[in-house]
């Protein structure tokens, strides 16, 4: 593929890192080796205490595309991955995770499905789960990471993807997250916010403007370990504010922070460009997400102790 021009990069890749010197070197590699090479690599380090700066200013060092830029406090993640965001200037972007991998095609098999259909928002790439060594986990490609035949009409793929957060599916947010996105799409959104599942919001607003498409190939390689956003629904209130937001010292109750974001789905649909009646019925929706999601969760706990 081209190197960059003078007309400025194609593709930014955000990539928001907070002490994340186990992986980083092994990730920046994987982006490097890149098929697609015509992007810019923007780096924010939120007031990391390990070695990434080292390794980051290393890499900034060898290659041009990389911009590296360090906070002087911690900002939150949700703050730190919008940040990124907010720095970067090519027409299309894609966020990336200081610990997870890409095959070296991602890039240029995402960029060439998105910018192939106008309509699309998003194109992301199938997924596998690896564990903490980079080794992939068997059978991590089933269940939540699984196949979805998106439907044409926006409101109804507002409800697949919500019904599927609800489920086991919740695990996929990452799988679209990070994929390649149009950028002028994504200014239209609220970003993330420092709240429980914002990234989850954030997919809602994109769905409404726009189609995601899949690559059906397994490029994307979503590492599990107790470090990683993947964790965060275990980790206690506490830790889940200090990782989202850590600026205000405040208590919020954990039902009050883990249901925010069923009030955010009514803002994102509150502001898409649905017609009304579409947007009525996504209301009611809405509306009756939360008993739905409580009477699986009941069925499946059930189900689990009769079987067991």
């Amino acid at each position: 593929m081209a190197a960059p021009t003078s007309a400025g990069p194609k593709l930014s890749i955000g990539l928001p890192v907070y002490n994340g010197e186990r992986y980083l070197r092994e990730v920046l590699d994987a982006i490097l080796a890149q098929t697609f090479e015509d992007y810019e690599l923007v780096i924010s380090d939120n007031a990391s205490t390990d070695g990434t700066a080292e390794i980051c200013q290393e890499y900034a060092g060898r290659d041009k595309r990389i911009r590296y830029l360090r906070n002087e406090k911690n900002l939150g993640a949700a703050k730190n991955f919008s940040r990124v965001f907010e720095l970067s200037t090519a027409p299309y972007f894609k966020w990336a995770a200081f610990d997870d991998l890409i095959a070296p095609e991602f890039l240029e098999r995402c960029l060439e499905t998105v910018v192939g259909d106008p309509e699309a928002v998003l194109a992301y790439a199938r997924a596998r789960y690896i564990d903490h060594e980079g080794r992939i986990i068997e059978g991590g490609e089933e269940g939540p990471l699984r196949h979805v035949d998106w439907r044409p009409k926006a409101r109804d793929r507002f409800r697949q993807l919500l019904d599927g957060f609800g489920g086991d599916g919740g695990a996929s947010a990452p799988m679209f997250m990070f994929g390649v996105i149009r950028a002028d799409l994504l200014r239209r959104t609220r970003l993330f916010g420092g709240y429980f599942a914002s990234d989850c919001v954030l997919l809602s607003e994109l769905i409404l403007l726009g189609k995601f498409i899949e690559v059906p190939e397994h490029l994307l390689f979503i590492r599990l370990h107790p470090g990683s956003s993947s964790w965060a629904p275990n980790w206690s209130p506490e830790s889940l504010q200090e990782f989202l937001d850590p600026g205000p010292k405040r208590r919020i109750p954990l039902t009050l922070m883990m249901r925010r974001f069923y009030l955010e789905y009514f803002r994102a649909v509150a502001g898409s460009p649905l017609k009304i009646r579409d947007k009525a019925t996504l209301f009611l929706y809405n509306t009756t997400l939360p008993l739905r999601r409580l009477r699986k969760k009941v069925g499946t706990k059930l189900a689990q102790i009769l079987g067991g």
